[in-house]
């Protein structure tokens, strides 16, 4: 039938057959050029994600680096830490001090107080080795003294001063 609602007799029913397969081809070909866009459009996504999570390998491994890295800084810390701490104990006692006298300016009040208290301490001891020494050596003018007057029995003014000045001192 044509378009007039009459059959028409030029045409056959092979050549209909053949514009049906024609448009089914042409839908075909359509449906093919559609899918083969979505795939396309599907790779780019599909490189993009690739790339992210390359990127992302890259990232993880330098962080990884990096904290292995301040871990083994850590563990030398430490251990030059203990050293120090063992030096320190195993040494004996020391007289302390600061360092730096810009330091202070810069210390908490609790550190200051500590420092004091350790410094009164070392000053402590500081005086009572001097004191013993001054004792000793006083006491050392006072033989020699006596073993002068025991022989000569009459000691030089020199060492009378000498010994006035080490009772002073």
């Amino acid at each position: 039938m044509n378009q007039l609602g009459l059959f028409d007799l030029t045409t056959s029913p092979k050549s209909s057959e053949m514009a049906n397969k024609d448009l089914e081809i042409a839908r075909l070909k359509e449906e093919l050029s559609h899918a083969r866009s979505r795939l396309n459009s599907w790779d780019e996504s599909y490189a993009q994600a690739r790339s992210a999570c390359e990127a992302w390998k890259k990232e993880t491994a330098i962080s990884t680096k990096k904290a292995e890295l301040a871990l083994r800084e850590k563990d030398g810390a430490l251990a030059q830490l203990a050293q120090l701490q063992k030096e320190m104990e195993s040494a004996g006692p020391y007289v302390h001090g600061v360092r730096r006298v810009a330091e202070l300016k810069t210390m908490p009040v609790g550190v200051l107080k500590t420092i004091e208290w350790q410094l009164r301490k070392d000053l402590f001891e500081v005086e009572k080795v001097g004191a013993t020494r001054c004792f000793c050596k006083q006491a050392l003018l006072q033989q020699t003294l006596s073993l002068l007057v025991a022989h000569a029995g009459v000691a030089p003014a020199y060492l009378r001063f000498s010994l006035a000045v080490a009772a002073v001192v």
